[in-house]
């Protein structure tokens, strides 16, 4: 059997962070890449609820998470939607209420936005902005999100946030209205370079 040796803590004073966090800090302005902010569901696994899952309990998992949105499948792993939190606590849900339905029997399906109803940013054009183009598509979408598709693969390939954006950038940001995650309309004209 093996032993071994406890450090003393008292000569340990700082807490280790991503190392690539640290160099965000640093190395980030406008001026770079839109990709240096993306959050690659290639690289990072999605937030992801089931369909059937009961509101409840996804509503309780994202607060206990500190998650404002997920991404809705279904069990075969197909993307079918997306949650949003704030749309478990507003209009949609006093909707449902009123139409008679109790907050216990009601799933995820029943409160989340369709694929259908989303619209998406391309990961080529994507590719080519900058941060500063980027949030300024955001502001001027007046956006706090925006899913991103990668249409060669056919698959939804990430997610831009415009608070992760300003908090790595350390900059401030204001998107005039407060728009719901879900109600996603990015016009075309988005779209930088061709």
């Amino acid at each position: 059997m093996n032993t071994i040796a406890l450090i003393d803590a008292a000569r340990v004073d700082q807490i280790a962070s991503p190392e690539n966090d640290q160099a965000d800090r640093g190395s980030l302005n406008l001026n770079s890449p839109a990709l240096a902010v993306f959050t690659d569901f290639s690289v990072q696994e999605a937030l992801v609820v089931e369909s059937e899952t009961p509101i409840l309990e996804a509503e309780a998992m994202m607060k206990h998470s500190h998650v404002r949105l997920k991404l809705v499948i279904n069990r075969d792993q197909t993307f079918l939607g997306v949650l949003a939190l704030e749309d478990i606590q507003e209009a949609e849900l006093i909707k449902k209420v009123a139409e008679g339905y109790s907050r216990q029997e009601l799933k995820v399906a029943d409160l989340m936005r369709k694929r259908s109803e989303l619209d998406m940013l391309d990961y080529d054009d994507l590719r080519r902005m900058t941060i500063g183009d980027l949030l300024m598509s955001l502001q001027d979408y007046q956006r706090q999100h925006c899913l991103v598709v990668d249409r060669d693969k056919g698959q939804i390939r990430g997610l831009v946030s415009a608070s992760d954006i300003v908090r790595k950038l350390r900059i401030p940001l204001c998107i005039q209205k407060s728009p719901k995650f879900a109600d996603l309309h990015i016009k075309p004209a988005m779209a930088v370079g061709s």
